[in-house]
């Protein structure tokens, strides 16, 4: 009886409650407890509900009283940082009487423009006569060149104390051939107001024959226009200048 004691004490409450309720519902169905108490109609009639109230508060205290399952917790260990190390080898230099290497970083590249590509001589034939040659073509680009006004300018100074001479006749043209004179004075002659198609790797060669005066410096040079195939974009080509002097005494 006293482990019974001791075991109802150490119950909780809800338990206790159950345990109450179903004592009292199992005395609800004696008559006599012991063979000595006696339990009436009248007493049974009220200990079974009794019974049954202690018994359903006990259940709904224990389900109240229940601890709510706590979720595992999750512990996230940070990854430390993965450092690579890179081992750079040595150099070696071995002195073999070899030359080091060229540093072409400051090499400029060679710029290849969008014209026309000129060559121009001139050759002194006598002292009242020249002969210039222009080779003019397409050697830079996939496109095709149209020229036009092919142009010969000159400069006149005279020679320092000298007499100057009369001017020539005028110019003779040809196919390709020209005959020009230049006059005692600063001034240009167009040439040939043609156009020459030029594509990839074609080439025209234009000779003229200059009369000039025996007493004076020229300076010479042609010029023209130009423009790509497709793109009306005009542009003007000048040639180096050339230089004509024949300064005798009269």
């Amino acid at each position: 009886m006293t482990d019974v004691i001791k075991v109802l004490l150490n119950l909780q409450m809800p338990t206790m409650l159950i345990v109450a309720g179903l004592l009292i519902i199992i005395l609800g169905f004696v008559t006599k407890i012991g063979g000595i108490i006696e339990v009436s109609r009248e007493q049974k009639r009220f200990t079974i509900p009794i019974g049954l109230f202690l018994l359903v508060l006990g259940i709904v205290l224990n389900f109240a009283s229940s601890p709510t399952p706590t979720p595992p917790t999750t512990t996230t260990t940070p990854t430390p940082p993965t450092t690579t190390t890179t081992t750079t080898p040595p150099t070696t230099t071995t002195t073999t009487g070899e030359k080091p290497p060229l540093d072409n970083s400051n090499i400029e590249p060679t710029v290849t423009y969008n014209e026309p590509t000129v060559t121009y001589n001139m050759n002194k034939i006598d002292s009242r006569s020249s002969y210039a040659d222009i080779m003019i073509g397409n050697q830079n680009i996939s496109g095709t060149f149209i020229v036009e006004r092919l142009t010969l300018n000159w400069d006149y100074s005279k020679c320092p104390q000298f007499t100057n001479v009369p001017d020539l006749s005028a110019d003779v043209m040809k196919e390709s051939e020209y005959t020009a004179s230049l006059t005692q004075k600063s001034d240009s002659k167009v040439l040939d107001d043609r156009e020459f198609k030029y594509p990839p790797n074609d080439v025209d060669k234009f000779s003229i024959f200059i009369n000039h005066s025996k007493n004076g410096v020229y300076t010479v040079w042609f010029d023209f226009d130009y423009y790509l195939f497709g793109n009306e974009d005009t542009k003007n080509k000048k040639t180096e200048n050339k230089v004509i002097s024949y300064c005798n005494k009269s």
